[in-house]
């Protein structure tokens, strides 16, 4: 677990949500949705930085530490990233679906979620 968190810290460093449109997350429906839907299937294969609702100004911009703004990394960690790759691919994560029956288990996508204090749901 300490080596994932430390990658993510590392992938949070790196990150720059400036040069980057990051989506904001919302699991409300409004006249955003289409762009997020866009932001979504993008980001079935590469590691995206989703921003909280609350986290952002009307222009767009942070109004928040980079660090309290993120609502979740994904949807491909398991994918792009070799410590998380490592660990999706790790004979006790797959030993799980196979305990519970499942004969061909398949990893489609990757999250880390963050619980950001006063803002997100």
């Amino acid at each position: 677990e300490e080596r994932r968190l430390a990658r993510m810290a590392e992938l949070i460093a790196a990150w720059d949500p400036d040069a980057e449109a990051s989506p904001v997350f919302s699991a409300k429906g409004d006249e955003q949705t289409q762009a997020r839907e866009a932001a979504f299937f993008e980001s079935a294969t590469r590691v995206t930085f989703f921003k909280e609702e609350g986290a952002v100004d009307a222009a767009g911009r942070l109004c928040v530490p980079k660090a309290e703004a993120i609502n979740k990394v994904g949807h491909a960690l398991h994918t792009e990233d070799p410590v998380f790759r490592a660990f999706a691919q790790a004979p006790r994560i797959a030993a799980i679906p196979r305990a519970l029956g499942v004969a061909r288990p398949v990893l489609p996508q990757s999250m880390y979620i963050f619980k950001q204090p006063r803002i997100g749901g």
